[in-house]
């Protein structure tokens, strides 16, 4: 691989990894390629920690947005309910009212 060359990570999985014998990794060390080693672990777990905890925040946004959104609901469905008794209420007396009157015709005549 050149030097300054830009690599796809699906190149390099694709990749046969052939390295030339002049290649300068070919002169890193055992303890070097473990500081390299560790340095790569070291940034995957910071990722993954970092990923973990914007999951977690994402998940409390959306069960902060789920309660207030079924609140909401639930404020709605009460206003509505109230709603359907009070014309419930205004049909029953007006329906009582009717009947009097329907009576009292009924007398009249």
């Amino acid at each position: 691989m050149d030097q300054g060359t830009v690599y796809k990570l699906a190149d390099l999985v694709n990749s046969d990894f052939e390295m030339p014998v002049n290649d300068p990794d070919y002169r890193l060390n055992h303890d070097e390629l473990i500081k390299i080693c560790k340095v790569l672990l070291h940034k995957i777990n910071f990722n993954s920690k970092r990923i973990n905890l914007s999951m977690e925040a994402v998940g409390r946004r959306a069960s902060e947005q789920v309660a207030g959104t079924e609140e909401s609901m639930r404020s709605q469905t009460e206003e509505v309910n109230q709603f359907l008794q009070v014309v419930h209420q205004d049909f029953e007396s007006f329906l009582g009212r009717h009947k009097k009157e329907h009576q009292e015709l009924n007398v009249k005549i």
